[in-house]
């Protein structure tokens, strides 16, 4: 898949509050633009991947009531298709498009709110934008998993500012 071969993907999260989603709309637009942005074509409308999301969450919040749930939105480019063994390159690619939801672990956070957390700038930046719009949100965060690795050498207790 061209998201992983070349980190052609783009990514959305939202949350639920009392497992209604938060600001569904808004997240959805956020993400066709990004993929519009990355001239990654969807393979859904907006209004699909909005029922898609609704029933999910649905659905999935049957599995632990009462519990917030996290959802991502996450679609690459589509098959590579000279790893996939195709003769060429294809004329049209047909997107990748995943959407899945996780429990929301609030007790991995609750020290940091409480007490706060120790934050080091690492030597990796972001991206200029120059080189990637900033306007995509995507999944290309090697820099930040470099930054995160330094700090913790330094400080296991700190965090990549």
């Amino acid at each position: 898949d061209l998201g992983i071969v070349i980190g052609a993907a783009v990514t959305d999260f939202f949350r639920t509050f009392h497992q209604t989603p938060y600001r569904l709309d808004d997240h959805l637009q956020r993400f066709y633009r990004s993929c519009r942005y990355a001239r990654i074509t969807p393979p859904v409308s907006l209004e699909d991947s909005r029922a898609i999301s609704e029933k999910l969450i649905a659905e999935n919040s049957q599995l632990e009531p009462g519990r917030e749930l996290g959802l991502v939105f996450y679609m690459t480019a589509g098959e590579n298709t000279v790893y996939a063994g195709s003769s060429g390159m294809p004329t049209e690619l047909t997107a990748s498009y995943v959407q899945h939801t996780f429990p929301m672990q609030f007790h991995l956070w609750r020290d940091v709110f409480l007490e706060g957390v120790h934050c080091v700038t690492p030597a990796p930046r972001h991206w200029p934008p120059q080189c990637l719009s900033s306007r995509i949100k995507n999944r290309n965060r090697l820099h930040m998993w470099i930054g995160e690795q330094e700090i913790k050498q330094l400080d296991p207790g700190a965090t990549a500012l």
